[in-house]
């Protein structure tokens, strides 16, 4: 959503839908511009790669333009994240889309494919790379868009024939300050053994804090039971804070009755932040999964899978 007030001017309050559809016969990411009574204009195709894999995300920057990235996996196993900015046109007109720019190129993603959906060592979740990314204003109405991704570090080559199994996934982080147009060099969040993944990005626009929150397996030598971990990008910078963690009890969150950890397909852990612009009054929501609340099931004791909110203020 366009969260200005809608007496700020053109499409100011209004609603987007992106997902990934058909278009021509072939897929496409489709973009639906609708007005804050719901108003809804036509899919209309973003320009792009043909038959773009998805793992599709958006933000509506503080001055109303449209930024989308997404991931196409390659046939060398490879992946490349693009960036997409969209002119707002007024729902129903459907937003102007600029031709996609390669953010990164990386050569070693969580998952090459749909060969082996589970690509986590100890970890038995559906994972890719999956890009997200928030933007934060500028002095002189210029913005500072942060990108965060996964990728794998260390890996191996099992079965027959092989496929890559990841023991040391990481999380990423890029900036950009021209609009997608050139980016920085990937830096680590998180250099302590485990693997860490699922992450997620908001900006608090009252204070220019960006929160960064992520699971992490850091402190199981199996690799496998999780915290939710968290670290802020200050104001004025770009480097991430030292990582803290959000929970106080680690657990595995693929451990559910019928492995239905299976349907856990959206690759998502979720951020948003708010505050006034005064110190102490921000907070910062995350909701995750968690197995911390045990179940019964036909008449036995076993983890029950969840969904759990957390508020942390700052």
């Amino acid at each position: 959503m366009d969260e200005r007030p809608t007496s700020a001017g053109k499409a100011a309050g209004d609603v987007y839908v992106l997902a990934l559809g058909v278009s021509g016969n072939s897929n496409a990411l489709l973009l639906v511009a609708c007005s804050d009574a719901l108003k809804c204009g036509q899919a209309a195709a973003i320009p792009g790669p043909a038959s773009p894999t998805g793992f599709e995300f958006m933000r509506v920057r503080g001055d109303g333009l449209i930024t989308i990235s997404f991931a196409n996996l390659n046939a060398d196993g490879s992946d490349d994240i693009l960036f997409v900015t969209c002119t707002p046109n007024g729902a129903p007109a459907a937003p102007t889309c600029a031709a996609p720019t390669l953010a990164l190129h990386v050569a070693q993603p969580i998952n090459s494919g749909f060969v082996n959906l589970f690509p986590l060592a100890n970890v038995e979740l559906l994972m890719f790379t999956y890009p997200k990314h928030a933007s934060r204003a500028e002095a002189g109405g210029k913005f500072t868009t942060f990108l965060t991704y996964e990728d794998c570090k260390t890996s191996f080559q099992n079965q027959n024939p092989p496929v890559s199994i990841c023991v040391n996934s990481e999380v990423m982080l890029v900036n950009s300050t021209d609009n997608g147009k050139t980016w920085s060099t990937p830096v680590a969040v998180d250099n302590s053994a485990g693997q860490h993944f699922y992450p997620a990005i908001a900006t608090d626009s009252s204070t220019g804090f960006v929160d960064l929150a992520y699971y992490s397996t850091q402190g199981d030598s199996f690799k496998h039971e999780v915290h939710i971990v968290r670290s802020q990008i200050l104001p004025g910078t770009t480097t991430p804070t030292k990582p803290q963690a959000m929970t106080t009890l680690a657990n595995a969150i693929d451990v559910a009755p019928q492995r239905i950890n299976q349907s856990q397909s959206d690759f998502f852990l979720g951020v948003v932040a708010r505050g006034s612009g005064v110190s102490g009054q921000s907070h910062m929501y995350t909701s995750f999964d968690s197995s911390a609340v045990p179940g019964n099931y036909n008449g036995r004791p076993l983890p029950e899978l969840n969904n759990h909110l957390s508020m942390i203020a700052f």
